[in-house]
């Protein structure tokens, strides 16, 4: 920062501002996750009650495209939310480097590691849930495809979490007020 050094304060606020970001975007994920998988869901059981009105092309593909769609719906909330944990533990990593004089005067900014661990975790297997609920939907008489597809979904995930750990993203970068 053109050889400022920011105060103590300065550099809680940094903090404090980034993880307010980051838990207001998850939190939108996961409000439009879990809304459109509602619509999702209800569109599903009206198509599955009313199979005399549609023609069987149609009713076929919609049996089709909705799961598809709340999978879809579920693994990109899930990379989402990879995302933003992604970023809160830079975030806290940034902030248990400093001192323990800055630690004394200011309370944690996300609070006790365990509970917000346990938080974020819930992030995470909201959707995937959902997304096992729509492979059992798909896949009802069919249990080696379920298990395949879970098996790919869970590969993904811990490909993605992997990844995220070892990459050297602008995120993982230093904090500007740190510069």
């Amino acid at each position: 920062m053109d050889g400022l050094e920011p105060t103590d304060k300065q550099f809680y606020d940094y903090i404090v501002g980034h993880l307010k970001r980051e838990h207001g975007l998850a939190n939108s994920r996961m409000t439009w996750m879990l809304t459109s998988q509602g619509f999702l869901f209800a569109a599903f059981g009206v198509i599955n009650s009313k199979t005399d009105s549609l023609k069987p092309d149609l009713l076929y593909a919609l049996k089709v495209a909705i799961p598809s769609v709340g999978i879809t719906v579920g693994v990109a909330a899930i990379i989402g939310i990879l995302g933003t944990n992604t970023a809160v533990s830079y975030y806290r990593k940034a902030w248990d480097s400093q001192p323990d004089k800055v630690w004394a005067r200011f309370p944690l900014p996300s609070g006790d590691k365990i509970p917000h661990a346990l938080g974020l975790f819930s992030t995470l297997i909201i959707p995937l849930i959902i997304c096992f609920a729509w492979l059992l939907v798909v896949c009802k008489k069919d249990v080696l495809v379920f298990w395949i597809a879970m098996a790919a979904i869970l590969l993904l995930l811990g490909y993605l979490v992997w990844d995220a750990r070892k990459s050297k993203s602008p995120a993982r970068k230093k904090c500007p007020v740190q510069e």
